[in-house]
C-alpha cells in the first residue's frame, strides 16, 4: 500500500459529505496496517474501522472468552456456571 499525507488540515467525514466529497469507512485488520497508514486515512478525512472476527467456541456448543468474567486486578476468572 502506498500512503501519502497532506499538509492541509484534515476535514471531518461530515464536512466532506456536506461538500459532496466521497467519504469512506475503511475496514481492515490492524495487524496488517501501520500507524502511518491509519494516520493517512484520518488525515484524508476517512474513518478506519477495525472489525474483528466474531469469537467462536473451540468446540460446538462450547464457550468463548466473552462467556467468562475476567478480573485482572483480583487475578480471577469466573466461568459461565459462576465458579471463580
Amino acid at each position: 500500500m502506498i500512503v501519502t499525507t497532506r499538509s492541509t488540515p484534515a476535514r471531518t467525514p461530515r464536512a466532506k459529505a456536506l461538500a459532496g466529497e466521497p467519504v469512506f469507512e475503511v475496514l481492515g485488520d490492524s495487524a496488517y496496517g501501520t500507524g502511518e497508514a491509519r494516520a493517512a486515512l484520518t488525515d484524508s478525512g476517512h474513518t478506519a474501522v477495525i472489525k474483528p472476527a466474531p469469537l467462536r467456541p473451540a468446540v460446538e456448543g462450547g464457550f468463548t472468552l466473552d462467556d467468562f468474567i475476567v478480573d485482572e486486578t483480583a487475578g480471577t476468572v469466573t466461568c459461565p456456571n459462576g465458579v471463580t
